[in-house]
């Protein structure tokens, strides 16, 4: 059974899902720390920041081990050993390269999400009638949230 993540707006009482990702979702992934089962909490700018710090290390660790995998390669074809155990090598290091890539895109996809949340956040910060710390919350396998599933 998959779990899923879900974000709302806040209108009065009432929360419009705006999106819902599978733990699949490197989405998921990241705000899952931060998230709790069956309740909802407010996304704020300091959570989003506690994220995005989670990302860039991420990013920064895979480009590490991206530049290691390369200069791996560059040492396996200067080895003496026989091609087919060259190649060997040489399949083992692209396949972690290959990785590496798509780990460093699931990240910056994550950090476009992350924007997009912040932009919402900043669009409605000087309206009046809107209380920007409370317009947009995170929950895990929260259905349809209600005011008193809001936990701080």
């Amino acid at each position: 059974m998959s779990a899923y993540i879900q974000f709302f707006v806040r209108n009065e009482n009432a929360f419009l899902p705006i999106s819902i990702y599978s733990r699949n979702n490197a989405l998921y992934h990241y705000f899952d720390e931060y998230t709790p089962w069956e309740k909802i909490k407010p996304i704020t700018r300091p959570l989003l920041n506690k994220i995005r710090d989670d990302v860039n290390e991420d990013i920064l660790y895979h480009q590490k081990r991206y530049d290691r995998a390369k200069e791996m390669k560059e040492y396996v074809a200067s080895m003496n050993n026989s091609m087919d155990e060259k190649m060997e090598w040489i399949e083992n290091i692209e396949a972690t390269l290959g990785d590496c890539c798509e780990e460093i895109e699931k990240a910056e996809c994550v950090k476009h999400y992350l924007n997009f949340l912040d932009d919402i956040i900043e669009s409605v910060e000087y309206e009046e009638h809107i209380d920007h710390k409370n317009y947009l919350y995170v929950g895990i396998e929260v259905g349809s949230p209600t005011v008193d599933d809001i936990v701080r």
